[in-house]
């Protein structure tokens, strides 16, 4: 039982929220549960009206000793969390409404530290989680760091803290992306992605925290966490197309649905970085960003909508694995994993000649190749550049590759075997595209720092550039 108190000359309402949102039924000033369930962990308040007044109690955090974690922890429940960094530098933390992922709400972290820095739940170590029946860790962040070299080392880091010892989960990279959202299934078992290392004998029986890491080059930033939660094989979300509707002027609507049969919502769409539109009879590539003015929550579904020419099959990107999207069948693809025919952060795609659809992936290091209706893995090439962030394949076979973080174009004969390479104007080479009419390849460089737009012939000649009125990541 909770009970809040409150007193006025006037009549109270009540009304109980459950990680911030209302809970049916709670209007009086107690919340009654005949038996405690794993569902109930979690933050409580309760919102008090007199009148046109209304004043909202501290939280209440619960935490149901030896019970599976099914809340998500992250839900309007800063004050169950705690922030710490190595270097003692100041830290923040607060329920924020403004970059969300799941639901209403998600962690800030504010912090000066550029040392080892993040948050752990609960903030005292006494949390009792029996994960045994648990097979992965699922989170969102978004990260806003302003300083060039972004983060420093693999991470996040993930920590379950227990009373006989510690599990610790690293990637073989650096995975937190500025600027955009990152989606994170760890496996507690651990993975080829995820390793898994131990302090002396944990247990998944008796979890007590969970702490996650963050390291930057001697400077502070702000991330959002959200949808931290546990989950077992098959919760965790996939998406698929229901429909493909033409609106006519070769104008579309596609509908994206999560396979669970759970809604979305308008402050928690999917991440879908890009839609490639290619023409069947004439291969090419006609890349187009999705931004907020083509896509919008409907009816519990999330609506792409976007021009091109028929017939058409059509390619997205999302989050953490290649999709694709046929007129009028739908199908998927990869996974997560280093292993062929698998991805861990696909960042761009090109649709090339003998049927053949090139998928760049930055972390693997990697362009793999697959045949465009099968969808079976045929080979990879590319896999001496350090971060490949996209790829452009002409008419002839020939493929582009950005190398990010040196600035540099590689390319590759039709068989994928590099012939040479050349330097763009800036230190960062982001998004590039092949004009069709003239064979020349046009590049977005340095979105964050001074971006410019440059034109190259297909040897490495500078054509023009120019500085576009906002960064460019990418090109079409």
């Amino acid at each position: 039982m909770l009970i809040v108190s409150a007193s006025d000359v006037l009549p109270l309402t009540y009304q109980g929220l459950f990680n911030g949102q209302p809970i049916i039924g709670a209007t009086s000033p107690t919340i009654v549960y005949a038996s405690l369930q794993a569902g109930h962990t979690g933050v409580y308040r309760v919102v008090v009206r007199s009148g046109s007044c209304a004043l909202t109690s501290a939280p209440c955090v619960l935490s149901v000793s030896g019970s599976p974690l099914d809340a998500e922890l992250t839900e309007g429940n800063a004050a169950g969390w705690g922030a710490f960094a190595s270097d003692g530098k100041p830290t923040s933390l607060s329920d924020d409404t403004t970059r969300v992922q799941i639901g209403r709400y998600s962690l800030r972290l504010d912090t000066e530290s550029g040392f080892d820095t993040g948050v752990r739940f609960p903030f005292t170590p006494t949390a009792h989680w029996d994960l045994r029946s648990f097979d992965y860790l699922e989170l969102w962040s978004y990260a806003e760091n302003p300083w060039p070299n972004g983060f420093q080392g693999n991470q996040p880091v993930i920590v379950l803290k227990t009373a006989t010892g510690d599990f610790r989960y690293e990637p073989p990279a650096a995975l937190t992306t500025n600027q955009a959202w990152s989606y994170f299934r760890v496996p507690l078992a651990g993975d080829s992605i995820w390793r898994r290392t131990t302090t002396n004998y944990p247990t998944l029986a008796d979890v007590n925290q969970i702490e996650i890491h963050q390291d930057t080059w001697d400077y502070g930033f702000t991330i959002y966490y959200d949808g931290v939660k546990f989950v077992r094989q098959g919760e965790c979300p996939q998406f698929r197309a229901s429909r493909l509707q033409p609106l006519g002027n070769n104008r579309y609507d596609l509908a994206i649905i999560r396979t669970d049969g759970e809604p979305f919502y308008s402050n928690s769409p999917p991440v879908i970085d890009r839609i490639s539109c290619t023409n069947i009879a004439t291969p090419r590539n006609t890349w187009s960003r999705v931004v907020s003015d083509d896509a919008r929550v409907e009816n519990h579904q999330f609506i792409v909508e976007f021009t091109t020419s028929s017939p058409m099959q059509f390619y997205a990107a999302e989050n953490r694995s290649a999709l694709r999207f046929d007129v009028p069948a739908t199908m998927t693809f990869g996974g997560v994993g280093p292993q062929p025919g698998h991805f861990v952060y696909p960042q761009g795609m090109s649709l090339g000649v003998n049927g053949e659809l090139h998928v760049v992936d930055d972390t693997n290091q990697r362009v793999q190749v697959f045949d465009k209706e099968t969808l079976t893995f045929k080979r990879q090439y590319a896999t001496n550049l350090f971060y490949p962030n996209d790829v452009a394949v002409d008419a002839e076979g020939y493929s582009y590759v950005t190398d990010y973080a040196y600035g540099r174009i590689s390319v590759y004969s039709p068989a994928g075997a590099w012939l040479r390479e050349f330097r763009v104007l800036s230190s960062y080479a982001e998004g590039l595209s092949i004009d069709p009419t003239t064979g020349n390849i046009v590049v977005a460089e340095d979105s964050t720092g001074t971006p410019r737009i440059s034109v190259w012939t297909p040897t490495g000649a500078l054509v023009r550039s120019w500085m576009p009125a906002t960064g460019a990541k990418d090109v079409w």
